[in-house]
């Protein structure tokens, strides 16, 4: 009989051997699978693409053919201002602000809800905006409360009030809109004028006439039909050519019960500026008159600012302004331009 200690002994080295070639195939299986593995998933992307994005523009320079991105989404791009405080006091002034040199301009709309929002002061908290993209940046200055449309075609953007605010919109504008009423306007003479017109503010309301007058410095009252500069006056714009009150070209028209700035800011915002977009005023002086009597000015609109301000420099307290056709900008302050 065996001894059942040699028996076991003698089987321990195949044992063994039987040990070590199973964990070789499983290391060989797995170096396969990892070989396999890293040929399907190349670690370094091709650099040379199917659709080239550059082309041969010299004999040994090459330049990218592909657009840019803020190129084709100028209303994309970021920007970081800040709004000076003479240039921009309102709503309105900032919008036209941020969108100065982007080629879209503000949409022209009489909607009377809008009207009242561009015409309220800019929030001092908005004057620095930035880092942000323009779009959102124009949401910002509107506020909450209006849903921005741009119109592609046009290259306009508007503003339409969001629906959930319309309530409130219908109940102001059926507070704050007048009825309409005919003024009876007299045009003016071709017949010059000898004497200068000075316009003092109304210290109360003076009862009305038939023919509404306007006192003239040492002289008897003069009916307004008969008002017309006498000579060219110099331009208000700097750097051009003087220009001279015409007697042809739009019809002006200034109604009673309004003021200077508001009828200024009127024309303004409905005449279209040479670079885009519509003529922005900055009223930088605490005097504002108040028109006891209608008046009517023809010519273009420059002309039409040099009457305005050749009529008001004469007054108790005078008013100056200074023209900027690049920006669109009218200045109106009660010292006189120093260049």
């Amino acid at each position: 009989m065996k001894n059942p200690a040699f028996f076991s002994l003698s089987w321990l080295p195949v044992m063994v051997l039987a040990g070590c070639t199973g964990q070789a195939q499983e290391t060989t299986a797995s170096g396969v699978s990892f070989h396999h593995s890293h040929q399907a998933r190349p670690a370094v992307s091709d650099i040379y693409p199917l659709t080239p994005e550059v082309t041969r523009y010299d004999r040994y320079t090459l330049v990218s053919i592909g657009s840019q991105a803020v190129q084709r989404e100028p209303l994309n791009q970021i920007i970081n201002i800040t709004m000076p405080v003479l240039l921009v006091q309102r709503i309105g002034d900032g919008l036209r602000y941020l969108l100065f040199g982007t080629g879209y301009s503000l949409c022209d709309t009489t909607a009377p809800h809008f009207v009242k929002l561009i015409g309220r002061p800019l929030p001092a908290i908005q004057r620095k905006i930035g880092p942000i993209r323009l779009s959102e940046a124009l949401q910002i200055v509107a506020g909450s409360a209006w849903r921005i449309r741009v119109d592609e075609v046009n290259r306009e953007v508007c503003f339409v009030l969001r629906d959930e605010y319309r309530q409130f919109s219908e109940t102001t504008v059926g507070r704050v809109t007048p009825p309409k009423m005919r003024v009876p306007a007299p045009t003016l003479s071709n017949s010059t004028l000898a004497t200068p017109l000075p316009v003092k503010p109304p210290i109360a309301e003076r009862p009305k006439t038939d023919t509404p007058k306007i006192p003239v410095t040492g002289g008897k009252p003069t009916a307004i039909s008969s008002v017309l500069p006498t000579q060219p006056v110099k331009s208000l714009l700097s750097g051009s050519t003087p220009v001279t009150t015409v007697s042809v070209g739009n019809i002006w028209r200034a109604e009673t019960g309004t003021t200077l700035r508001g009828t200024l800011e009127r024309w303004a915002n409905a005449t279209d500026c040479p670079t885009g977009g519509h003529w922005v005023v900055v009223w930088s002086s605490p005097t504002d008159y108040r028109i006891d009597a209608p008046l009517t000015f023809k010519g273009n609109f420059e002309s039409l600012l040099v009457q305005v301000f050749d009529l008001y420099r004469q007054a108790e307290k005078p008013l100056f302004a200074e023209v900027s056709r690049f920006q669109c900008l009218i200045s109106v302050s009660d010292k006189p331009v120093t260049r």
